[in-house]
């Protein structure tokens, strides 16, 4: 023992959290030195090693400064310690990674948007970076897109393609840089670089990004590889350049993301609040759903029929330089119709060729496709409805943890996957919907990598009930695993619990579009009580037909007349005297009229989404869609005439054993209002606020009599802005405790989550 310095001690601490990709070891290792304590610190799989000797109150002293030097999106969630003995001080090192990995112990970190210092770097004359399209360091740049394997090193990365310069070695290996250990750091003499392609030339370095946004000033519809697969990208502005790009995606009506330089150039265009302002500055870099301002600039092609905007902050410095100060461009998926993102140069040149101008190309290969994230605020929270890059992988721990690795499946439509192993559950990032053979290519891709990345042998796969969803088809497929069917709404319901630690008991809430029910028909309008494991619907929607199946989605006019039979009038005399069905071919009103009256392929369903698209197509909103939600999504958007009576929704607390909410009453007011021609605004609102008081009254009552005090609201219908705002205030207002989805998508992109977290019950 040193007498000068006191007693001595060596401890290990092992780590777990955020804490690979983040600049923690550099952070360690600054610490470390600047205590005076020797020993080392090392990436494994399953965390981060640290070994400290040195006086033992420096060393006692250790977590508690390492936790409050840690800066986002670093985290710890545990820190074990063990006394070894202690071998003399010797200096502080970073040692090499190594693999002790036991399923899913360390989480995959997100991508990152560009960190301020980088930018500035970027922009710097000077600075050997200057107006480089790939600056990183520690903390910012491509992570879960570019990792091959755990631990993330830069062998084990796309990176590995490039070897650092003398230059940057230097900087890799010195304590006191930034770029300590920052393993997707490069320049311009070893890194990636970019290029362009039109037109049979090609222009690289600076150049390309500059004449890039040239051709985009000049209404070109341009091909971009970013961080997670391609944009197309075109002048926001440029009503013509939109319309060539909605013609050539064939996508009429569905809203195109926007990317702006900095925030201020969103507040620009649309309404910012304080939080949606964090959100556009976060290294998440999401697109958020703002208000539009009346009157900005972009084109009304952007988003056509809705007053929001969906709006992100250039998040590359790639996407920094071809944006400038000024461009407003739109930054829409690069895939065909309902196929997944396209990543490859060489895939994008086959598929896009065709129909797009140019091609702004780079040579850092993305390992896993990830498409923007996209959310909103209401009332203060976050409600996320594509959950994908900066927030995936993502993990949550399980109520009950199930005995064996655990794979669920999702949905059908905005798919994703998760696994789960002990109490952690990881859910991936936004696949898509499962409509194509590439699609389902991309899905089985998926679940390989994060079988292959956390090292997990699948044990039990939990898929929907539905048997034609291509996630239940793939289930079946499996070999020599346990199969396990989740009813849909209930794995909404679990994933929502699961988020927010919950057990149970709860009134579970589910208002969406449809998921097969346990009694065969379609439900989507349901209320569940109990805890996690037993879940029983004591609720539902009064139902009605869906002429057609699922035509009914596409042709919403439909249900207007199937409302008009579910309440015992004739269906094709009444809807000739509605004047919004008046651009609906008589023989085709006639034919569902008849389906109706025979029974003829109509579905009864009790989906919340399908009474939405009743009322949007009965105040003459939208009759046709050509995207999910549509006649929703523009329904809510024409809300006005605030000061009218809401419609009235009746609660029945005793139908054939259920407790049923009823929309008859509602309807046929409508019909009147229809009659008498007044605005679908006004409509919009009565259907709205009477929606809500309606549900607030069902839902409190069922709880009030079994005791329950706490909710939890999900299901796509809560996409809605004045559902997921309106209907909390009135539960809140009457004494109830409310949980809502804010980590996770309320749509069919949390389903997965919510099948593993019910797999406790199955293998436990």
């Amino acid at each position: 023992m040193d007498e000068t310095r006191g007693p001595m001690k060596r401890v290990l601490y092992e780590v777990k959290g955020v804490v690979q990709g983040v600049g923690f070891r550099p952070l360690v290792y600054r610490l470390a030195t600047a205590q005076g304590l020797g020993g080392s610190v090392l990436n494994t799989g399953g965390g981060v090693e640290i070994e400290v000797e040195g006086p033992a109150e420096r060393v006692d002293a250790f977590p508690r400064l390492l936790e409050e030097a840690l800066l986002p999106p670093a985290r710890i969630e545990s820190m074990i310690s063990r006394e070894l003995s202690c071998r003399g001080l010797d200096p502080f090192r970073v040692l090499a990674s190594v693999d002790k990995r036991e399923g899913i112990e360390v989480p995959v970190l997100p991508d990152a948007a560009i960190c301020e210092d980088c930018w500035k770097d970027a922009t710097e004359p000077g600075n050997r970076r200057f107006q480089y399209p790939f600056v990183t360091c520690s903390v910012c740049g491509p992570r879960f897109s570019v990792i091959r394997e755990l631990p993330f090193d830069r062998e084990r990365t796309t990176m590995r393609a490039f070897p650092l310069c003398e230059n940057c070695e230097r900087e890799y290996k010195d304590p006191k840089d930034r770029r300590f250990h920052a393993q997707t750091m490069a320049c311009p003499v070893c890194g990636p670089q970019c290029w362009l392609e039109m037109d049979g030339k090609r222009t690289e370095g600076k150049d390309a990004w500059r004449d890039a946004s040239l051709l985009l000033d000049r209404g070109h519809i341009l091909a971009v590889r970013g961080l997670g697969g391609f944009h197309l990208a075109v002048d926001a502005r440029n009503e013509r350049a939109v319309r060539r790009l909605r013609e050539r995606k064939e996508r009429p009506h569905k809203p195109f993301a926007l990317m702006v330089p900095n925030v201020e150039a969103a507040e620009r265009l649309a309404f910012v609040g304080s939080s949606e302002s964090d959100w556009l500055r976060a290294m998440e870099a999401p697109i958020v759903l703002l208000p539009a301002r009346p009157g900005c600039d972009v084109t009304a092609l952007v988003s056509p029929g809705i007053k929001d905007l969906g709006i992100m902050v250039a998040y590359t410095p790639l996407h920094r330089f071809l944006l400038g100060e000024q461009r407003c461009l739109v930054m829409t998926s690069g895939n065909l119709g309902g196929d997944p993102l396209l990543t490859g140069n060489e895939e994008a040149r086959e598929e896009l060729g065709a129909w797009v101008d140019g091609f702004l190309f780079h040579d850092r290969e993305i390992h896993h496709a990830i498409d923007d994230s996209v959310l909103f605020v209401s009332a203060g929270r976050t409600r996320m409805v594509r959950r994908a890059r900066g927030f995936t992988p993502g993990t949550f721990s399980l109520v009950y943890p199930p005995k064996e690795a655990v794979l669920g499946c999702g949905g059908h439509l905005k798919n994703t996957v998760a696994v789960a192993q002990d109490r952690t559950a990881v859910l991936s990032q936004h696949v898509g919907d499962l409509e194509s053979p590439r699609s389902l290519t991309a899905f089985e891709k998926m679940i390989q990598e994060y079988e292959r990345i956390y090292g997990l042998k699948i044990g039990t796969v939990i898929h929907d009930l539905h048997p034609d969803y291509l996630s239940t088809q793939y289930a079946h497929s499996r070999k020599g695993v346990n199969l396990v069917a989740v009813q849909h709404h209930k794995a909404h319901v679990a994933s929502c619990m699961t988020e927010h630690g919950l057990e149970g008991p709860v009134v579970g809430v589910a208002l969406d579009g449809v998921g097969l029910g346990e009694d065969g028909t379609i439900w989507g309008g349901e209320l569940f009580v109990g805890k996690l494991l037993d879940l029983k619907r004591v609720g539902t929607l009064r139902p009605l037909s869906m002429p057609g199946g699922d035509q009914a989605t596409q042709e919403p006019w439909r249900l207007v007349l199937s409302c008009l039979h579910e309440l015992g009038l004739d269906a094709m005399r009444e809807a000739e005297t509605i004047p919004t069905l008046e651009g609906i071919e008589k023989e085709r009103l006639d034919l569902v009229s008849q389906m109706l009256q025979k029974g003829i392929r109509c579905l009864q369903t009790s989906s919340t989404g399908r009474l939405f698209d009743a009322f949007s197509a009965l105040a003459g909103v939208r009759q046709r869609i050509t995207y999910e939600g549509q006649a929703a999504i523009e329904f809510e958007s024409r809300m006005g005439g605030q000061d009218a009576e809401p419609y009235r929704f009746a609660v029945d607390p005793s139908f054939l054993g259920l407790s049923q909410l009823d929309w008859g009453e509602a309807f046929l007011t409508a019909v009147s209002d229809v009659r008498k021609e007044k605005e679908a605004a006004i409509v919009s609102y009565r259907f709205h606020e009477g929606l809500c008081l309606g549900l607030a009254e069902w839902i409190d009552d069922v709880g009030t009599k079994r005791k329950l005090r706490e909710v939890v609201l999900t299901g796509g219908c809560l996409q809605n802005r004045y559902l997921s705002w309106r209907l909390p205030e009135l539960l809140e207002g009457k004494g109830m405790t409310v949980w809502l989805p804010e980590k996770i998508p309320c749509n069919d992109g949390a389903i997965a989550l919510g099948q593993v977290a019910l797999a406790g019950r199955q293998t436990m």
